[in-house]
């Protein structure tokens, strides 16, 4: 552990590989060689590690061996091991597996029991699992508030914890359209991930913030942080966050007109996600691919694509997601001579902009208004596309 934390890996390998042992202590060995190579993001020796522990683990190895798991990505392996597991730390790990195998539900309903449980450490769990699956709903007051509210139960014995709620605060700030607040907390927990060597970690805190430069206009930074966190996702092997990369860096090319690559994104994106057991990101996949298919001219895949993501969606909180599926939508309507009923959906998305009020998206709809105008009333679109 000292060698581990001083980020001597390779030292702590060879430690570890020296005793001979049996039973519990054998699997406590294995389990620390595990966390070994979670933190160096080596995916095959993580596997080769956990392969190698005893099912069901010695009760005392139970919650350690989750958060490992949960670490690395391996979030239906945790719940395995959770299962018998009912003590309120191993319940906060169980809420954080069950939010990353897309069961938000039942993830928030035991996360919320344990808001205010006396050890700090379960509660700030339960508050980042809290804010997670409020900004996942668009909420972004309530993920901000849950965030700092866990920011403020805990102490600088758990960095790692510290640096997770800043990420969830990141997130939350970018959803409320507060760019430089995320980017700051969200800086902040890129460095203390890269001081503790948390590759896992890494990949989602350069995710969030390549979205942060993204939407601030800084393509190039935005490239620069999803080009590192795919090389780091390779190495984990880790299929959600694989999925989460390439349908961000699938959208990107799709903004600057790249459409055979994003196509290709989305497709591998759609492929990771559905092998992880993720269904969270996969309606927004499809509606990218979707929007790739229609600029493409490929009509028939842009309307398959764009039916898999309103059933995908059909379920989930409105939000932006399902205002650009609309105008989406809509794109389609309009390739297809639907002028008329373009024209009613758009009037639809202008009473009720929802998140998407600001920014590029809303452009998008102004545009389209514009083209819809353009045959009965040229000097509203001239207005409109102004």
């Amino acid at each position: 552990r000292a060698l581990r934390a001083g980020g001597r890996t390779d030292a702590a390998l060879t430690v570890l590989a020296a005793p001979e042992a049996t039973g519990a202590e054998r699997a406590r060995l294995d389990l620390a060689r595990f966390e070994v190579h979670v933190a160096r993001g080596d995916a095959a020796g993580a596997r080769a590690a956990v392969a190698s522990l005893p099912d069901p683990l010695p009760a005392g190895l139970v919650v350690a061996a989750a958060a490992a798991l949960t670490e690395m990505g391996e979030n239906r392996r945790a719940l395995v091991v959770l299962r018998d597991d009912r003590s309120a730390p191993a319940q906060a790990l169980r809420a954080r597996a069950l939010v990353f195998t897309g069961r938000a539900t039942e993830a928030d309903a035991l996360a919320e029991g344990l808001l205010d449980h006396p050890d700090p450490v379960v509660a700030a769990r339960a508050h980042e699992v809290r804010s997670t699956v409020a900004w996942h709903h668009g909420q972004a007051a309530d993920a901000l508030r849950f965030a700092r509210l866990g920011l403020e139960r805990i102490d600088a014995r758990q960095p790692a914890l510290e640096a997770d709620l800043r990420r969830a605060e990141g997130a939350a700030c970018f959803y409320a359209l507060d760019f430089e607040s995320a980017e700051r907390a969200l800086e902040a927990a890129l460095a203390t991930n890269r001081r503790l060597d948390r590759v896992p970690a890494l990949v989602k805190c350069l995710n969030n913030l390549a979205m942060v430069a993204y939407a601030g206009g800084d393509w190039e930074r935005a490239a620069t942080c999803w080009d590192e966190g795919l090389l780091l996702c390779a190495r984990l092997e880790d299929p959600v966050e694989l999925a989460i990369a390439f349908n961000n860096v699938g959208y990107l090319h799709l903004r600057r007109g790249n459409l055979l690559r994003a196509d290709r994104l989305f497709r591998r994106c759609i492929h990771e996600a559905s092998r992880a057991g993720f269904p969270r990101v996969l309606p927004v996949a499809w509606s990218n691919l979707g929007e790739a298919s229609l600029l493409r001219g490929d009509l028939l895949g842009a309307a398959e694509a764009l039916a898999h993501a309103e059933v995908g969606l059909a379920d989930t909180p409105r939000g932006a997601d399902h205002h650009e599926l609309a105008r989406r939508l809509v794109q389609l309507d309009l390739a297809r001579g639907r002028t008329g009923r373009a024209r009613r959906s758009l009037e639809g998305l202008v009473r009720d902009p929802g998140p998407a009020g600001l920014g590029a998206e809303w452009g998008h709809v102004l545009r389209l208004r514009a083209i819809c105008a353009i045959e009965t009333a040229p000097a509203e679109a001239r207005r409109l596309a102004s």
